[in-house]
């Protein structure tokens, strides 16, 4: 890595970068000083009376949770989840590629280090180096403190999970925020319009959750009782689970998660770079690539958002046990049609939306 080039960009971005870790870290601070004081108040005055009543040997015959509500269950209170701030996670999250991409682009920066000595794929991999390099550092930090403070707070005897249980899942995690990552710098690149890029960046990456939430789902259809008790992936994004109760166990998480994430990632670092590398003094601010996007955009627009806002419906009926006879001709249909809706507006759009105003239409 060149020394002049790492040196310039941490001087230019060490407030992006400094922010987005006291940001991380604050959160999970925030939240496991949240969690415990929580878990106190709801259950410590649960704890003395039950001392009080039945003797301090029956206690281990109740789960306590960790969570904001307690469950009943053959008079025993089980553990739920424990969510982490993943809406502020993922905002920062964004807010780092964007800091590291999308400004530079729309500002001098970018077109005075094209102007100098460095090579745009120097730039792009000091860049990446920056971001990924505080990403998992602020994570891991911010997640070994916030189990810290949830085992030293919370009694040993009502925690029943290790930091070997809770691993696969927090890296997961990591994995996770790192493909968001990759997304929003990818859509950094090669969108040149801020309000575009918001909606854009903002709904394709929150749709994420609910394909792989309704595609898992699909695979698991018959296993509804189980799948009951599991954190839905579109709306906790993989926390882990802290089960005391004997018939309830911790998920195990498929590899086939990992490999997504850990492909996508690459996959999106890669069209970056390529993307990177055609940015210039002249189109640096423009939607680049949009010619040769066109034909992938409609049929990703075309496909995509229908299998999103019909798979909520499907995932819905799986869930609920609502197989009609119909079932699967009624989800079709609905499928068939939004492909074709959005198929002609994306046509429309990136086609005929400009042949019009060229003949002044």
């Amino acid at each position: 890595m060149n020394k002049d080039l790492h040196t310039l960009l941490w001087k230019h971005h060490w407030k992006l970068l400094s922010l987005f870790f006291a940001t991380v870290v604050g959160s999970y601070l925030y939240s496991g000083l949240s969690q415990v004081t929580t878990w106190n108040k709801n259950y410590q005055s649960t704890l003395e009376q039950i001392k009080l009543s039945e003797g301090s040997e029956t206690i281990k015959d109740y789960d306590f949770s960790l969570f904001y509500k307690m469950g009943q269950s053959s008079n025993k209170i089980f553990t739920t989840f424990i969510h982490e701030p993943t809406l502020i996670l993922w905002s920062a999250v964004a807010l780092l590629s964007f800091g590291l991409f999308f400004f530079d682009k729309m500002s001098n920066f970018d077109h005075f280090l094209f102007a100098s000595r460095f090579s745009k794929k120097e730039l792009f991999l000091t860049k990446l180096f920056f971001g990924f390099s505080t990403l998992f550092s602020s994570f891991i930090i911010g997640k070994i403190l916030f189990m810290s403070l949830l085992y030293l707070k919370i009694p040993t005897a009502f925690f029943n999970a290790s930091f070997v249980d809770l691993f696969p899942n927090q890296l997961l995690s990591v994995l996770f925020y790192s493909f968001i990552f990759s997304i929003m710098m990818f859509f950094a690149i090669v969108i040149g319009d801020a309000f575009f890029l918001f909606f854009v960046s903002v709904g394709f990456s929150i749709s994420i959750g609910f394909f792989m939430d309704t595609f898992r789902t699909l695979l698991n259809k018959w296993d509804y009782y189980h799948h009951g008790f599991f954190s839905t992936i579109a709306n906790d994004f993989w926390l882990f689970t802290l089960f005391k109760h004997p018939p309830i166990q911790i998920e195990q998480l498929p590899i086939w998660y990992y490999l997504v994430y850990s492909m996508g990632i690459i996959g999106f670092v890669a069209l970056s770079l390529y993307s990177y590398k055609k940015l210039s003094l002249e189109n640096g601010r423009k939607f680049i690539l949009i010619t040769a996007l066109k034909k992938p955009l409609i049929v990703i627009a075309s496909v995509y958002v229908p299998y999103i806002l019909v798979s909520n419906w499907l995932y819905a009926d799986f869930y609920n046990l609502q197989l009609t006879r119909f079932f699967w001709l009624n989800h079709l249909l609905c499928f068939g049609f939004g492909i074709a809706l959005c198929g002609t507006l994306s046509w429309f759009l990136l086609y005929k939306k400009e042949s019009l105003k060229k003949s002044g239409i």
